[in-house]
This record gives structure tokens, sequence and C-alpha cells, in this order.
């Protein structure tokens, strides 16, 4: 299986880098449009909840999952449940 790590720059955070994919199937996502709903999301999450997300949040609508790794248990910790956009699980797999 291919993944796909983009690392962005901003001088207002740390360089982001997440593996976006496809729930059910597992496949890679690496279109413009899902990089761009990855760094939106990343974005939302800062602004509700003043930290990066970490670990992989499932975006049960459109079937696609984001990996933003990082999930040690500290940060498990004091990742809420709620997503910025609603009815999003945030899960631990493997």
């Amino acid at each position: 299986m291919q993944t796909a790590t983009i690392n962005f720059l901003s001088t207002a955070a740390a360089p982001m880098t997440f593996r976006i994919f496809n729930h059910s199937n597992g496949e890679p996502l690496d279109t413009v449009e899902m990089h761009v709903l990855a760094k939106a999301y990343r974005a939302a999450w800062r602004s509700r909840f003043t930290h990066d997300p970490t670990g992989k949040h499932l975006i049960e609508a459109l079937d696609v999952a984001i990996d933003f790794g990082g999930a040690d248990q500290s940060a498990r910790a004091r990742v809420p449940t709620e997503s910025p956009f609603g009815p999003t699980r945030r899960r631990d797999w493997g």
C-alpha cells in the first residue's frame, strides 16, 4: 500500500505531517482536494481545541480517515472525542 505524507510549513504552527486514506479499503487519497481537507480539518481543530490533532480521525460521511500521527499516551489523554466538524469520531486503531 502506498502512503502519502505531506509536510506543510507555516509560521503559525509546526510542520504538518499526515496520511489521508479511504476508511473502507485503506487506499491512499492523494488528491489536492483531500490535502486541502486535511489542512482545513487541522486548522478547525486548532481553533477549537488550541492544539494540533493527533492520531487517526474518521470523517464517516466521506469515508475518509486522516492519520496525523504523534498519538502518544499524553496526547491521547487530552484529545477530545468531538470534532470541529460535528459527527466525526477519533479512533485509536492499531
